[in-house]
């Protein structure tokens, strides 16, 4: 038993070393990295461990587990086109991956979307256009790139009869296949595809994500990021992946090399092929209308006359209404009417990347599915 006088001592002694260290710049002595092979390797401490990379490190979550997230602000969470992500149990238990496939908030544009999840769509901006007419979109991050070897691609917007523009289809966005996934419930789909690495540039900025795969350098593999159900439809087949150092001096899968992804019909035209990759031939993007093109310059009322591609060639310029192009092809003051060639399912079904409904949106979040 301590006696009074000898606690008294102690404390004033721990006193004067504290006092001593805050004034001479004394800290705790860090704690020592401890060398691992495998996670008995680190057994014997009082919180949990695992080893990873030959380090142990304080376990956090159980591998295999998944959690939602989002890094934009509460406001915009699930509003407007602002979606959840999910995380990932990553590097064996001891850290959570970044929030895969969120869609956080970005500058507003002119496709009747609320891009910045405001509860406002094309707000301040001047989005009036001709009816029929065609522009190329991207709805993604500023500084994602669009070209190769960036999976992200442009996609293509029509203007309305409405006179303003429509979705931007056809388009590939940063983890389209991710969001795809999620939006059909598939969290297991995303982690398999995270845990493999099969998306080595998930942002689309050009380089190559520092994502904990481990590879032996000069090997490959077969890979296809197109969007899913997409591969081995229409022009789009599987590329290969090679293993290769990444910028830090790690190993890890490079760019997919020499694979064919989905391109807006309307880009290459009517050609007789499956140029999107939805099994439909010369159809307009992300729908289940006929590829068409304005053929008239259009009227004060919003009527123009159009051609439609049958058998590899652009049909007679004729007032003929179509369903789904959300334009008087027409001329009779209703746009898309019941009845039309070609009319949409009444209900919009999810994960097909197609406009089901007819509705100008993509696997909305009412759709059923299938």
């Amino acid at each position: 038993m301590f006696s009074f006088l000898q606690a008294r001592l102690f404390r004033t002694l721990g006193l004067l070393v504290f006092l001593q260290s805050s004034l001479w710049g004394v800290s705790c002595i860090p704690r020592q990295k401890r060398v691992c092979l495998t996670d008995k390797n680190c057994a014997g401490t009082i919180e949990p461990t695992v080893c990873y990379e030959k380090e142990c490190l304080p376990r956090v979550c159980e591998v295999g587990a998944t959690r939602s997230c989002y890094t934009g602000t509460d406001a915009t969470k699930e509003r407007g086109e602002c979606k959840s992500g999910l995380q990932v149990c990553t590097k064996n238990g001891s850290d959570w991956s970044t929030c895969l496939a969120e869609v956080v908030p970005v500058e507003e544009t002119c496709d009747g979307q609320d891009n910045d999840c405001d509860g406002k769509s094309d707000e301040g901006l001047n989005c009036v256009c001709e009816p029929g007419s065609q522009r190329p979109c991207f709805s993604g991050p500023k500084d994602a790139s669009t070209t190769q070897p960036s999976f992200c691609a442009q996609g293509v917007q029509i203007c309305t009869g409405q006179k303003v523009w429509g979705r931007c289809l056809g388009q590939r966005l940063p983890s389209m296949r991710w969001r795809q996934a999620l939006a059909a419930q598939d969290t297991q789909q995303v982690q398999t595809s995270f845990d493999t690495c099969l998306e080595p540039d998930a942002d689309c900025d050009g380089q190559l994500d520092l994502t904990p795969c481990t590879c032996e350098q000069g090997t490959t593999r077969p890979c296809y990021l197109g969007p899913l159900g997409t591969e081995g439809k229409g022009i789009c087949k599987a590329g290969t992946q090679t293993c290769v150092a990444r910028a830090d001096g790690s190993m890890g899968w490079g760019f997919c090399v020499g694979q064919v992804l989905p391109k807006a019909e309307e880009e290459l035209g009517c050609n007789g092929k499956d140029d999107d990759c939805d099994g439909l031939i010369d159809n307009q993007t992300g729908t289940q209308v006929p590829l068409w093109q304005r053929c008239q310059e259009t009227t004060s009322s919003g009527c123009t006359k159009i051609q439609v591609c049958q058998n590899q060639e652009w049909g007679p310029c004729l007032h003929r209404e179509i369903c789904g192009n959300q334009v008087d092809d027409n001329c009779d003051s209703q746009i898309d009417e019941s009845g039309t060639e070609g009319c949409c399912q009444a209900q919009e079904r999810c994960g097909n990347q197609v406009d089901d409904d007819c509705d100008g949106a993509v696997d909305e979040k009412n759709c059923e599915t299938p």
